[in-house]
Order: C-alpha cells, then structure tokens, then sequence
C-alpha cells in the first residue's frame, strides 16, 4: 500500500478494479457459426457488455484503464478530494502515489492541448473512414477511437497509441518502454498521428523533433 495514501482509500480503489474486472465475467454463450478456428460465440458478461467471446479481454482492459484515467484527470471523492498521479493509468494499480493540490493543477494544464490533439486525430480519422465499408476496408479501424485516447498525461497519450496498434496491450508498462515516438519505428502509430495534422507545438509537446517524417 502506497506510504501517501490512507488505507480507506486504498481498499476502496482495490474494491473498484476488482468490480470492473468481475463484471466482464461471462454469463451467457450465443453460439454464431464458425471458421478454421472452431465455433465462434456472441456472450454477454455480468455488467452487461456484449459481443464477440475474443473481444471480452479487451474491454475488460479498457473498463479497467478509462476508469484510471477519469480518477487520474478528476481526482476522487473519498473523504475529502484525492488527486492520484497519472502513472497509474499504466503502471501498477496498486502502488500509486498521491498528488498535492499544487501538483494536481500542474498536470492539468497539458490536458487540454492533449485533448485538442485527440480531437484533431479523431476528425482525420472521420475523414478517413468517411467513404470505408466493413467489407471492402483492409485498413486499420479503431472502433471507440475518442475513448481510448487519454489526455491524463503526456505518458499516457503515449502509451494508449502504443496499446491501440499493440496485439499484447495487456502487458505494456510504463516503466519497460522507451516512450521517445522518434524511435518507435511503427507505421500504424505514425498513420494515427497523421490524421491529425498536428503542428509543430504539438509534435514537440508530444516528443517528436521537427525532423521526424510522421506527417504522411
């Protein structure tokens, strides 16, 4: 338990997580054909999620960090106002560290640049998709783009476009990743960014020198 942090708190957080993560719990199978796999399965889980069995991992992920994220960019009400520092969001759960009033206003000051670019990166990919059907679009598609984008940190905007193009998100951490954009050589991310347009003040604030070729 976290030195800063009463143990009220604390328990009340390991409360919340273990909720959201029980809730995804299956209730309900809905067998729907099958392919070179084996029977593919619509389910329904306890909070009431509902779609494919393979896409419960995921949305358990992001039920569990979008209610980190909200925490990290409101604070939280318990006995008083609680402000966590953002590292929670995708470093571990459980040993978070607490923010002073002074130090949570710091923080704040970014997420409305962040959220601005998050907005601009949402409307290029409209634009994208504009003219896309399910069945002919071999591109990317990021279904829910707007909320899995978060503006809670420079870190964590980061790390959520590393999450989006990952196949193993579930392991990412913050402290096991060089989070310097020039020197993630992945197409996927620089497509993302890309829809946006950004300009120069925001690839800074982001990390990305002017010499970086992410504008394609």
């Amino acid at each position: 338990m976290p030195e800063d942090c009463s143990k009220e708190l604390y328990d009340h957080l390991k409360r919340k997580i273990r909720k959201i993560n029980d809730g995804y719990e299956i209730v309900s199978w809905e067998q729907d054909g099958c392919d070179e796999y084996g029977f593919k399965y619509w389910v329904e889980c306890k909070n009431e999620w509902g779609g494919r069995d393979w896409d419960v991992s995921e949305a358990r992920f992001y039920g569990v960090h979008s209610y980190l994220n909200a925490i990290v960019k409101d604070g939280i009400m318990f006995g008083g106002n609680n402000y966590i520092h953002p590292d929670i969001v995708f470093g571990s759960q459980y040993k978070f560290t607490t923010l002073t009033q002074e130090e949570y206003d710091d923080f704040q000051q970014v997420i409305p640049k962040l959220e601005k670019i998050r907005d601009k990166i949402c409307r290029g990919y409209s634009e994208y998709m504009k003219d896309k059907s399910y069945w002919s679009h071999r591109g990317p598609w990021y279904y829910g783009l707007k909320n899995k984008l978060y503006c809670s940190s420079i870190e964590n905007f980061i790390m959520s476009l590393i999450t989006l193009v990952s196949t193993n998100y579930t392991n990412l951490k913050l402290d096991n990743l060089n989070l310097n954009i020039d020197e993630i050589k992945c197409r996927k991310i620089k497509t993302i960014l890309g829809w946006g347009k950004l300009d120069h003040e925001e690839m800074e604030l982001l990390g990305i020198s002017k010499s970086a070729n992410i504008l394609w």
